[in-house]
């Protein structure tokens, strides 16, 4: 079947030089790979969202009030914000191996102090420290599913590993409504035993990292990601001029930012009565900028939005009443923007280009070895 194209559309964005007749492979362990980084993802959200499910019970124990649950969230996310950029440059030019290791440790360190003590005034300071380094050690887990599948995966599959790992942070803040607690006569030890399995979570990430978490396959999945990306500050430069790139980060972020804080502050708004796929239109916006470059952009404006939306909690006798209504707004408010947004798929276009041409030695994308499978 004959396919229409335009003027240009067949040129490819970077220099393939070398790259047709290079050899693609998939491999087995590329699962375990998503597993690692979705357990990851699944703590730090299951970490970060720690105090919003079980409110009254910390209110009741160390005398918080709503303000200051919130505001555990939200320092996270300004953490997060604060340290995003500056992982995913770390994550590009060093690797995915080592940027996770530091944020496994930071995770694991960010848990486990909560376990130290439950004297409120030293637990106040803990939880406040904890809940920093769970926003710092969200950056790679948050920020880089999309340059995971796209070191990991073949095209057809990206889109699939990216929402795997994204699905484990929702999954996360959707358990910690399920880690609760449910001893009222001894709320002390309910919520000591809740950081204890957090802890427990963080070192088996910690540890699996450790163990076996290489940057990444011996052959590359794909022809795209063997290419060199654009340098890491001309990459933001051209960002901050791709303008449909902006119309599905604002989207994304609107929709999600708001969404994500209101599941912390759940509990809060409901006291008194009893987005995958943006990651990889984003990158497929974006190309040639790293993936990493992308994904930190995009969460740094996600978490934006969940920062502007705590904040407001902290308006005096502002209510609850709001919360609900931000949340619906944010929803058609991302609308429009979609509408907008000019469908491209640059990365997986230059795949397709790449893979049809045909080359003097016919060379297939398979390695007949133990490990690989197609």
């Amino acid at each position: 079947m004959s396919k229409s194209v335009l003027p240009g559309e067949g040129t490819p964005l970077l220099s393939a030089e070398g790259a047709a007749g290079d050899v693609t492979s998939v491999y087995m362990r590329r699962w375990y790979i998503v597993l690692v980084f979705s357990i990851g993802s699944f703590i730090q959200a299951l970490g970060w969202n720690t105090w919003g499910p079980i409110t009254e019970s910390a209110e009741a124990v160390f005398g918080w009030h709503d303000s200051q649950i919130g505001m555990f969230a939200n320092g996270g996310n300004i953490a997060f914000m604060i340290c995003v950029l500056p992982f995913c440059y770390f994550m590009d030019v060093k690797g995915i191996r080592v940027s996770l290791l530091m944020c496994a440790v930071v995770v694991f360190i960010g848990t486990g102090i909560r376990c130290i003590t439950m004297e409120t005034t030293a637990m106040t300071w803990l939880a406040n420290a904890g809940a920093v380094l769970l926003g710092i050690g969200g950056s790679v887990p948050f920020a880089g599913p999309a340059k995971l599948s796209s070191v990991w995966f073949p095209p057809d599959q990206r889109a699939t590993a990216t929402s795997i790992v994204s699905f484990a942070n929702y999954f996360g803040v959707a358990m910690s409504f399920i880690f609760v607690c449910v001893n009222r006569d001894d709320l002390i030890s309910e919520i000591r035993h809740l950081m204890y399995l957090h802890t427990a979570i963080a070192a088996l990430f910690l540890l699996l990292v450790i163990v076996y978490f290489p940057d990444k396959p011996p052959t590359p999945p794909s022809k795209t990601a063997s290419m060199e990306r654009t340098e890491w500050l001309k990459g933001l430069r051209m960002l901050t001029k791709n303008s449909a790139f902006w119309l599905v980060v604002l989207a994304g972020a609107v929709s999600a930012g708001v969404l994500g804080v209101w599941a912390s502050v759940l509990d809060v708004n409901l006291n008194k009565h009893g987005i995958p796929l943006f990651y990889e239109v984003s990158c497929e916006a974006s190309y040639p900028v790293a993936e990493g470059v992308t994904g930190g952009v995009m969460t740094l404006v996600n978490n934006l939005f969940g920062v502007l939306f705590l904040c407001i909690m902290l308006i005096k006798d502002i209510g609850t009443s709001w919360m609900n209504w931000a949340l619906f707004g944010s929803a058609v408010a991302a609308l429009p923007l979609l509408i907008l947004f000019p469908e491209r798929y640059r990365r997986t276009d230059l795949d397709i280009t790449i893979d049809i041409k045909p080359t003097s030695g016919d060379l297939q994308a398979s390695d007949t070895t133990d490990d690989v499978t197609s």
